[in-house]
């Protein structure tokens, strides 16, 4: 018998089993690249872990990146998808005003919003989540960028409502590039 099975059998009986049972069970079982995504379009970070996850897999790339690592331009998109969930909010007749957000944005890669992950920080005024998904979801089939990128990305950000803007950061203003 060698020296490094012998190891490896003295090992697992010396650990405990259900910390190796546990180890060996998240590495040897990787997530299927076929796996079906079962997850709402909306929901709150810190459920549906598994699921989101892979959602994180298939969106590799950023804002920032699509867009070329222009800061300006990254932030002028960011913002307007804030005022569209502002915009859905007044809509819907609900105050925003006070709520915090912590927000991730799945694009598609032709620009669709896909899917929105949502966490409503501590020091945030009080919301019902019914509310912020109603709000989110309203969001999810109204903004799609005219740009496209080569893979689905997604963007990590916060929200404090009320917004401070001057004017539509994307449709009124001309940069020259295609939102």
């Amino acid at each position: 018998m060698r020296a490094s099975s012998l190891s490896i059998r003295v090992i697992l009986r010396i650990m405990p089993q259900p910390w190796w049972v546990c180890c060996a069970f998240v590495l040897l079982m990787p997530i299927a690249k076929g796996q079906e995504l079962r997850l709402p379009t909306v929901f709150r970070l810190g459920e549906y872990e598994s699921s989101y996850r892979l959602l994180l897999k298939r969106h590799p790339s950023t804002l920032i990146e699509v867009v070329d690592n222009d800061l300006d331009y990254a932030y002028k998109i960011w913002q307007s998808v804030l005022i569209d969930i502002e915009d859905a909010a007044d809509r819907e007749g609900v105050d925003l005003n006070g709520v915090r957000l912590y927000l991730n944005i799945f694009w598609t890669a032709d620009g669709r919003i896909g899917h929105i992950a949502y966490f409503i920080k501590p020091n945030s005024r009080r919301i019902a989540e019914a509310e912020i998904v109603g709000i989110l979801s309203k969001v999810i089939g109204t903004r799609t960028l005219r740009a496209s990128a080569e893979q689905a990305f997604v963007h990590f950000g916060s929200a404090s409502f009320p917004l401070v803007y001057v004017s539509r950061p994307v449709e009124q203003q001309s940069t020259g590039k295609p939102p």
